[in-house]
């Protein structure tokens, strides 16, 4: 109904947490995502013992490609539940370079030349918050007020403030000023400094920080820390 233009009636938890466990009831959990995601939007809303129920619909033409051409292929049996947990961990550990290796291939064998070649920074951000959706027990913050700009992902654990806090800047090539993927990767790696990023999460009382740049170039990915 969605790819329709039609709106659905759908329950949004605001207090969700993205367990790996609770991934296979995908219907509350997917729905409550990318409307906090800013995918979908309500035109009406109702609580109802204990319950938000939403009237749901796609936000705007950019959202309706992504919806059409990317979202609904994640929602199969496409993902390795392996490969993305050797993922999540990765990242939650800080091992960037096994990051970077699992991440390439998820990018090489799930987008398609055609999903990339429209709207692409907001196709690369759909689908990293898509595998960032399955981590548990921590809270993924998307294009947030911090320092003197907005940063496009933050992950912080939701009760161990000791534990690992990220914070990640992506950035695509630009090709047409011939940008090359150093370049990009410093220019990224510069912004988080120069906007101070991290300055939100040392004030919500995280002092273990992990910053790092993604770039991407087509079915290419790399990192760089801070």
């Amino acid at each position: 109904m969605l790819l329709k233009g039609e709106s659905v009636e759908r329950v949004i938890n605001p207090n969700i947490k993205f367990r790996d466990k609770d991934f296979n009831f995908k219907e509350e959990m997917l729905y409550s995502f990318l409307f906090f995601s800013g995918y979908l939007k309500y035109t009406s809303r109702r609580f109802q013992k204990g319950r938000h129920y939403c009237n749901l619909s796609i936000v705007n033409e950019e959202c309706q490609y992504i919806f059409e051409n990317i979202i609904s292929n994640w929602i199969d049996d496409s993902f390795s539940n392996k490969k993305l947990r050797r993922l999540l961990k990765s990242l939650t550990e800080g091992d960037l370079f096994t990051f970077e290796r699992i991440f390439s291939e998820f990018v090489r064998d799930t987008l398609s030349f055609y999903d990339i070649g429209k709207n692409i920074e907001s196709v690369y951000h759909a689908f990293f918050l898509g595998l960032l959706v399955n981590l548990g027990d921590y809270e993924v913050i998307s294009n947030q007020e911090a320092g003197y700009g907005r940063v496009d992902i933050m992950v912080l654990h939701k009760e161990d403030k000791k534990r690992l806090a990220i914070v990640i800047e992506l950035k695509v090539i630009d090709d047409f000023i011939e940008e090359t993927k150093d370049r990009a990767l410093q220019s990224a790696v510069e912004q988080i400094k120069e906007k101070e990023y991290i300055s939100l999460v040392q004030k919500r009382g995280y002092e273990n920080i992990l910053s790092f740049g993604v770039v991407f170039d087509g079915k290419r990915v790399w990192v760089q820390r801070v």
